[in-house]
């Protein structure tokens, strides 16, 4: 059987890549959904005054009139948590990753998980210099 058999280097080998493969594969889409997720979050609270009634809409939804019962409600119990988890959390783990790592970004270990975030930077001053890009796209 599997449980009883020794195991060995190869094993250890598979699953580490099976594991690096795996953590950089959720770095990468995490980074490249972030615009998205930002973009749809932002339309949960941007509303437009249409014609020249003086109340406003949700722009993503016309039908729905903003600052309503039912719109703070969405706003409060999935804008905001979604703003913390996703607008700020993602760049903020990113950050929080490359500081506890700093001193290994230059191994190979370490650049073939990250080093999509840090490429490109100085390794010593600004390794997390990709988080700020990150952040200030979100305030454009």
């Amino acid at each position: 059987p599997y449980a009883l058999r020794k195991k060995s280097k190869g094993d250890y080998r598979w699953k580490r890549w099976f594991h690096d493969t795996y953590v950089t594969t959720i770095v990468v889409v995490l980074f490249l959904l972030h615009p998205n997720i930002t973009q749809v979050t932002f339309l949960m609270v941007t509303c437009k005054q249409v014609g020249f009634s003086s109340e406003k809409y949700l722009l993503a939804d016309l039908t729905q009139k903003c600052y309503t019962a039912s719109h703070m409600t969405w706003v409060f119990a999935v804008g905001m948590p979604m703003f913390v988890l996703y607008v700020v959390g993602i760049p903020l783990a990113g950050y929080l990753i490359l500081h506890r790592n700093r001193h290994h970004l230059h191994k190979k270990h370490v650049m073939r998980l990250y080093s999509f975030l840090y490429k490109g930077y100085d390794l010593e001053k600004r390794y997390y210099w990709e988080m700020v890009v990150v952040m200030r796209k979100v305030w454009l």
